[in-house]
């Protein structure tokens, strides 16, 4: 096939003239970048595109540096392997590995051909190139678009094929913190999970749904038992397993039905208290649920004086910041809240049902609240059934209907990507 395999030297002549390879890529239109590494200069590749000023900025020893392209609207659009920007036009750090380990449609990267790869040229498409010239002047392997070409090189750093360049994920903040997290506890989630996740905190965020409507929101169907009990919104109020309840991976936890709960650390009162979401005549408790109900079983927490109540239970009752009166509506799985929109009312929706009580409000009840049990001042009773699975629990804000129909679709569709 007539494949070379060393690195010409000299002058390199366009077919039928004497410009040089160097020159014909400086000046043809759909090059926004054209530098080469001889030519840099303090921490500088001067770019030597006709008329271009600009330059990518250089650092680190030789054979390992660093480099930045210009953090300008034309190079965000021209990168679309995303190996100068990440995926959200954030700004990379992109390495001399990175450049001759693979092969990019609009990063054009001349390397030897044997180690140490030795970079020669670096050129940034604004628009895609494929042609047979370019494929010589810049020894591309032979592989570069994954077909086996008679142009190009043939290189040391390379096998049968492609290697194409994965942008790098974009992670929110929040979600960041969460993985690292998750990571002390001995369960780092795989790159599947951390983006299932990812996506689902940027989709409640989208939607308001996230740090401006809940406290905390645990996610107990989980890939580890520890991580089934973090807080997504912040490092705060992260549940506690007491006396073992069971949990199954990807499914969630479940009570015992005897003497097994989730201390969920929320104290409403003092939530109220500090000034968090989860106000007095402005709140909710939300839970999800599978598997087999027992009627009459309660999560939340209440003193006995009955000067204070939150719970959320599997029918007949359901308290918010009130006194508990009979609500007498069947339990059901899945999604139910129990809501408090203002001083008068209780509104307990079901999935998508929803039903609105006049309750006047009292003060939130000053204990932690228990998942799979009642906490009454510090005793456990009424606890969940052993065939209720709990998938998770959430406290904040009031939260209407429509958003509450909103924040099912957005986990369901996390819960569906497991």
């Amino acid at each position: 096939m007539g494949l070379s395999t060393g690195i010409g030297i000299g002058i390199q002549f366009s077919r039928g003239g004497s410009q040089s390879w160097e020159s014909y890529w400086a000046s043809q239109p759909e090059v926004l970048f054209f530098g080469l590494y001889s030519e840099i200069s303090g921490g500088q590749m001067p770019n030597k595109v006709t008329g271009s000023s600009d330059y990518l900025t250089v650092a680190g020893s030789a054979g390992s540096e660093t480099y930045q392209a210009p953090n300008t609207a034309s190079y965000q659009s021209a990168d679309t392997d995303y190996i100068w920007f990440k995926t959200d036009t954030a700004q990379r750090t992109t390495t001399t590995a990175e450049l001759i380990g693979y092969d990019f449609t609009r990063t054009i990267v001349k390397y030897a051909n044997d180690a140490p790869y030795t970079i020669e040229a670096i050129m940034i498409l604004s628009a895609n190139v494929d042609t047979a010239r370019m494929r010589d002047d810049f020894d591309l392997s032979v592989w570069w678009d994954n077909t086996l070409s008679a142009h190009g090189n043939l290189k040391g750093n390379r096998g049968a094929g492609q290697n194409a360049w994965t942008a790098e994920a974009v992670y929110d903040d929040r979600s960041v913190t969460l993985f690292a997290q998750m990571a002390a506890l001995s369960e780092t989630p795989t790159d599947e999970r951390k983006t299932a996740i990812d996506t689902a905190i940027k989709a409640l965020k989208a939607a308001s749904l996230f740090e401006t409507q809940f406290d905390a929101l645990v996610v107990t169907r989980a890939h580890g038992n520890d991580s089934g009990l973090l807080n997504w919104i912040t490092n705060a109020t992260n549940g506690l397993a007491v006396l073992a309840p069971t949990f199954q991976t990807d499914i969630g936890y479940n009570s015992d039905g005897a003497a097994s709960y989730i201390n969920t650390q929320f104290n409403p009162y003092a939530q109220n208290a500090a000034g968090g979401l989860y106000l007095t005549n402005d709140a909710c408790i939300i839970k999800k649920v599978s598997g087999t109900i027992t009627a009459g079983k309660y999560s939340g927490a209440r003193n006995t004086a009955g000067t204070a109540v939150a719970y959320i239970g599997t029918g007949e009752y359901q308290a918010i910041n009130d006194l508990g009166q009979d609500t007498d509506i069947a339990a059901v799985t899945g999604y139910t809240a129990v809501v408090r929109p203002d001083a008068t009312h209780l509104t307990y929706m079901r999935n998508a049902l929803s039903t609105t009580f006049d309750r006047n409000a009292t003060a939130p009840p000053n204990f932690n609240a228990f998942m799979m049990a009642l906490n009454t001042e510090g005793a456990p009773e009424l606890y969940a059934g052993s065939g209720e699975v709990y998938e998770l629990y959430a406290f904040g804000k009031a939260i209407s209907q429509a958003n509450f129909l909103v924040f099912q679709g957005i986990m369901n569709t996390f819960f569906a990507s497991l």
